[in-house]
């Protein structure tokens, strides 16, 4: 009886083990993103607002020139058509766009130019193996309003170059809009004993991917917002290894009394 019990408890000490070794990793198909810009701030920014249809999510902000518009983030989901990708690789989720418009500097009333940041929840759904599976993301974008004629006397630019110099500053010093992930609200999705994490790569632009955007003034700047997956397996919980330490120490001191006997 003895040795039933203890065949019994290496069986089972396999059987968790394979367990624990067996699942499979799949990839992934990603079906849809949309989003929702959720909040921004602070609030005493003069005339925010925040807008989402069924095709983008917009927030606008600022006192603009005489007849001219406000500035403003957009957001606008890629998928579908449906993507698939494997563990760290880049995919498109969405485009990003900055209206860098001129808006007043001292709107007056208390109120500020522009916003500090701004947080964006992306709603994903994904096929894994045979199975669909939701979840969100929060996406932080600190925002940086320069002041468009520069920084002292010179013009000197907050990030590079002068007021007027050819390129990014030729209207005006340029803004800048950093991007950086919510961990503890973004959610994470297990599938057959692995945990895929969902990660924020940054803004594309030209072919580089970077965690900030510069953006030119007066115009409607676009970044492709791009991010990649990892996949870990999923720890045993702690009393599954005591649980397993405890038989694999029976079937070790039952192998000792047997060739003891012996």
């Amino acid at each position: 009886m003895r040795m039933i019990k203890t065949g019994a408890a290496a069986a089972a000490l396999g059987l968790m083990a394979t367990t624990a070794m067996a699942a499979t990793v799949h990839d992934v198909t990603i079906s849809s993103v949309t989003g929702e810009w959720v909040s921004a701030g602070p609030s005493n920014a003069y005339d925010l607002s925040i807008d989402t249809d069924d095709e983008s999510t917009q927030v606008l902000w600022g006192q603009p020139k005489p007849g001219g518009p406000q500035s403003g983030y957009v957001f606008e989901g890629l998928i579908p058509p449906p993507v698939a990708t494997t563990p760290d690789t880049d995919f498109e989720l969405g485009l990003f766009t900055h209206l860098n418009n001129p808006i007043k500097t001292d709107p007056g009333g208390g109120k500020v130019t522009g916003i500090a940041e701004a947080e964006l929840r992306v709603d994903f759904v994904i096929q894994i193996g045979d199975m669909s599976h939701a979840f969100s993301q929060l996406y932080t974008f600190e925002h940086d309003e320069t002041k468009n004629e520069g920084e002292n006397s010179a013009g000197d630019c907050k990030h590079g170059g002068q007021n007027g110099d050819a390129g990014l500053n030729s209207s005006g010093c340029a803004d800048r809009v950093t991007i950086t992930q919510n961990s503890d609200q973004s959610e994470s999705v297990v599938v057959d004993g692995y945990q895929y994490d969902f990660e924020i790569s940054g803004f594309r632009v030209d072919g580089e991917t970077l965690d900030f955007f510069l953006t030119e003034e007066d115009t409607s700047n676009e970044a492709v917002l791009v991010g990649s997956y990892s996949v870990s397996a999923v720890p045993l919980p702690a009393a599954g290894w005591m649980l397993l330490a405890g038989i694999g120490g029976l079937v070790a001191a039952k192998r000792r009394k047997s060739r003891a006997k012996a």
